[in-house]
This record gives structure tokens, sequence and C-alpha cells, in this order.
């Protein structure tokens, strides 16, 4: 139905982020430009497995989502489009207290590497702690939700369904999508 794309991308999501924890192990972090040498330039080669994967992740994305959207009854791309739009100012509003975190990551990476890592596992503990109900709550309250933003107009019944089921199926891989960044910003 109209959930399967979006808890695929939820899905994708987790899996995205999973390939970014196990791309990091090991990879030097500490860049400073003074002190880049020839075989440090050399060692990029192992980096573009993490981009690869990366890349592969969002085909992977794009190729579920033109399967299923072409199988899917009339009014579940939309549905997805609008759940996808409630899903994308939730993140926005997820992310911007999360910038603070980031901004001292990206200072910590240049003075001590050790403090950088960690301050990317309590970034990644809070993200988790936080946003994870968040999500839990935002899937329990779909429906009501999706009503009052959407539920007038054109938009009836079948379609504020529609929408809140793809809403909750997003809102699984909230959490993921958010770490996702945070490693990926890392």
């Amino acid at each position: 139905g109209v959930y399967a794309v979006a808890l695929s991308m939820s899905v994708g999501h987790l899996a995205t982020f999973l390939i970014c924890l196990i791309a990091l192990r090991g990879v030097p972090v500490s860049w400073k430009c003074a002190l880049l040498r020839v075989d440090s330039l050399l060692r990029v080669g192992r980096n573009v497995s993490y981009t690869l994967s990366i890349v592969a992740a969002s085909t992977l994305f794009m190729v579920v989502d033109r399967y299923f959207a072409s199988r899917l009854p009339g009014g579940s791309v939309a549905a997805i489009s609008y759940a996808g739009t409630m899903l994308g100012v939730l993140s926005l509003v997820a992310m911007s207290p999360l910038k603070y975190f980031l901004a001292k990551i990206s200072e910590s990476i240049v003075e001590d590497l050790t403090e950088s890592h960690n301050l990317v596992r309590r970034t990644l503990a809070i993200a988790m702690a936080y946003f994870m109900p968040l999500g839990f709550f935002v899937a329990a309250a779909s429906k009501p939700v999706v009503s009052l933003i959407y539920g007038w107009g054109s938009f009836d019944a079948r379609s504020v369904e529609m929408t809140s089921l793809a809403l909750s199926a997003y809102c699984v891989g909230l959490v993921f999508a958010i770490c996702a960044t945070i490693v990926n910003y890392y």
C-alpha cells in the first residue's frame, strides 16, 4: 500500500546510517591542509568505497521509489508527497538544535580527534534519546495531525488516511535519517 514506499525509505535511512558508521571506522578525520602529504593523498582511494556506498544507497532509494510508485493506487503518490513534506519540516526543526553540536564537532576535529569522536557519540546519543520518541509520537498522532493540517477542501478522509499511513512509516526512519545526517557531517 501507500506506506510501502515510506517504510522502504525508512529502512534505507537505517541502512545508510549503518553504512556510514561502518565506513567511518578507522578513517582518519584530522584534515589540516598544511600537513597534507602525498602518501595521505594516496589513501583517498580508501574513502571512495564510503562515497560509493552512499551513492548506491541513494540510487536504491530512487529505484524503490519508482518501482513502488508505479504500482500504487491513485492518490498514493500525492499522499507520499504530502507526508514527505511534513517529515521534511519535522527534520528541519529537529536538525536546528543539532547544528550547535555539529559546529562543536567541527571545531574539535582540528584540536583533538579523540574529543571529536566523543562529541559524535554524545550527539548521536542525544539524537536517539530525543528523536526516537518524537518519531513514535508523530507516528501515533499522524492521523489527527494530517487531518488538522491538510484535512480541508478536496483532501477527503481517504487522503487523510493514506497520508497519515505514509507519515507513520516515514517516522520509523526519522531518527536514523537524523543520525545519518550527523555522521555525514562528521
